[in-house]
């Protein structure tokens, strides 16, 4: 990449790589850089409209979008940006009710983007700081959507949409790393936790969804 970076966000479009936002050792990025996989290199795409760090990012209908993070100055933000490919063009939609960084977010089974847990400050006790409440995101309406708070507080959770169910998992709660996971239930609006667990506690990771092909047909001979 052209800039060394961390707390940034990464997040796949189109058989592309991007890398956004971040902090260079005290200087918050407004910087995207995207990667190509057919060319192995990575270009420059249009800056953030404010600099960015510890937001997190989702691909969603040909579009990204960023929710949340720090300023330069260590506010928590309520910020949601989209970046349209089309285009190379940010804009700044409605804000979320509650601002907030080291979030996680995916996509729902009902076509929203949903927020979980994260930070609301820093200059407190984190205990105090960190979030239970779910904001979901409806594209098509610009609007935000208080669901369900999660059973515990936590940040830096994995979550991932697999067979039209949201999960929540691991993430940190103030006190130590924890390895329980939470399912989410759309018609009800609730949030139940699993009895099968992490095989330990963990936060700061991401989860992937494998998509594997059903066994042909055994033949014989």
């Amino acid at each position: 990449m052209r800039y060394d970076r961390y707390g940034h966000s990464v997040v796949i479009l189109s058989d592309r790589i991007y890398a956004i936002g971040g902090d260079r050792g005290g200087i918050i990025l407004q910087a995207v850089e995207r990667y190509d996989f057919a060319v192995d290199k990575w270009h420059a795409v249009a800056d953030l409209p404010v600099p960015l760090y510890r937001c997190t990012a989702v691909a969603h209908n040909g579009h990204l979008y960023t929710f949340g993070g720090l300023s330069p100055d260590g506010r928590a933000l309520s910020t949601t940006l989209r970046y349209d490919p089309q285009t190379d063009a940010w804009s700044e939609l409605t804000g979320m009710p509650t601002a907030r960084f080291w979030c996680s977010a995916c996509g729902g089974p009902d076509g929203l983007i949903y927020v979980f847990g994260g930070m609301s400050r820093i200059d407190v006790g984190i205990s105090n700081s960190i979030l239970s409440t779910v904001e979901a995101y409806d594209t098509s309406t610009n609007q935000w959507l208080t669901k369900s708070s999660l059973n515990k507080r936590r940040y830096h959770v994995g979550a991932a949409c697999v067979n039209n169910k949201m999960y929540v998992l691991g993430g940190f709660t103030g006190g130590m790393t924890d390895d329980s996971i939470e399912d989410y239930d759309e018609d009800s609006d609730r949030w139940t936790v699993q009895g099968s667990r992490l095989p330990r506690g963990m936060c700061n990771f991401g989860c992937a969804v494998v998509r594997r092909k059903p066994p042909g047909p055994i033949r014989n001979g």
